[in-house]
């Protein structure tokens, strides 16, 4: 709800029902899109190659919305207990938690803060490990397996022994959460082990998620809500949308496209001191600066064309942007 998005006529709830709560994020999309709606490139600039550089339509992207819309009353869980409304702190982390302690007591939480951002949604739309705790991509972490420390642990250099530390260290928080709430909170548990679980959170995510120039994230999740569609919405009930072979090979051939610009933004995210988030160390700055504006001048000399050296120039990932248009 900023930039033009903040004067749009549209219901901003409260929500009564799981089923508003799905469908007001697209319609808020589809009233800014028809009203503000134009061609645009993808505000991600290192997917830009994959696009050929060429701005996308906007009623692209509010087909595929419209297609969301038919089938999001559908999606709901079968358990009615994780449509109920819940509000949940959206970014749970040692940062946001105050705790108290004193010799010969146990710690006590005094204040959680950091709420700005918090949402009331459906019990399955909140869901999920917190990112600052999540340990997905780790083979330990997603086996539920009691983490532990290398029994040869001793033997290593600092490095390899904080590196190990580290390692432990993320896996025994995940465990942990997961465990806790298991025992503790079982709705909640129920909610991010259902096996739909994620599918439901990524179309309910890129429906409502600002259009930046790119249909391609919501797109994918509905091509794979059609093949779970049973799943999803039961045994019987026909599917409203449809995707025909030529549409599905091209944005297959996206996807490949999309992924290898994806990978060679992320090498160099990492070589320049990058983090996930974006961010990086104060200390840090001047070098991940001077990093990027060397490739970039590396990347401009070995241009086999003018044309290759004015998409580097006009698109480089890493310098400044004006945002107006996607605001």
């Amino acid at each position: 709800w900023y930039g033009r998005r903040a004067g749009l006529d549209v219901n901003r709830g409260p929500f009564l029902t799981p089923e508003e709560a799905l469908l007001a994020p697209a319609q808020k999309e589809i009233a800014y899109l028809n009203q503000f709606g134009q061609p645009l490139l993808p505000m991600r600039r290192e997917r830009r190659p994959g696009y050929k550089y060429e701005k996308q339509s906007p009623m692209d992207h509010i087909k595929n919305l419209e297609r969301y819309l038919s089938i999001a009353p559908s999606i709901l869980p079968k358990d009615p207990a994780l449509s109920h409304f819940y509000m949940r702190h959206p970014d749970l982390q040692p940062n946001n938690i105050f705790v108290s302690w004193s010799p010969g007591s146990d710690c006590k939480i005094v204040s959680v803060f950091d709420w700005q951002h918090t949402s009331i949604l459906p019990m399955f739309l909140l869901a999920g490990i917190p990112q600052r705790l999540q340990n997905y991509n780790d083979e330990v972490s997603q086996s539920m397996e009691l983490p532990s420390r290398p029994d040869n642990l001793d033997e290593m250099d600092e490095d390899e022994r904080d590196g190990e530390e580290y390692t432990y260290r993320c896996r025994l928080v995940h465990y942990h959460y997961v465990t806790s709430t298991m025992e503790c909170n079982p709705l909640h548990y129920a909610a991010f082990t259902d096996p739909l679980y994620a599918l439901r959170g990524r179309l309910f995510q890129y429906a409502g998620a600002p259009w930046e120039g790119e249909t391609f994230d919501l797109k994918l999740a509905l091509i794979e809500a059609t093949h779970e569609w049973e799943e999803l919405a039961g045994e019987g009930v026909p599917c409203p949308v449809e995707f025909d072979p030529q549409d599905l090979a091209e944005t297959e051939e996206l996807e490949k496209r999309l992924n290898r610009a994806t990978l060679g933004f992320e090498f160099l995210q990492s070589q320049g001191g990058v983090g996930e988030d974006g961010w990086v160390r104060p200390e840090d700055y001047e070098g991940s600066m001077a990093y990027f504006k060397n490739m970039k001048k590396k990347g401009l000399e070995s241009a086999k064309s003018e044309q290759d050296r004015d998409e580097i120039r006009n698109h480089w990932p890493w310098d400044d942007m004006d945002e107006e248009d996607y605001m």
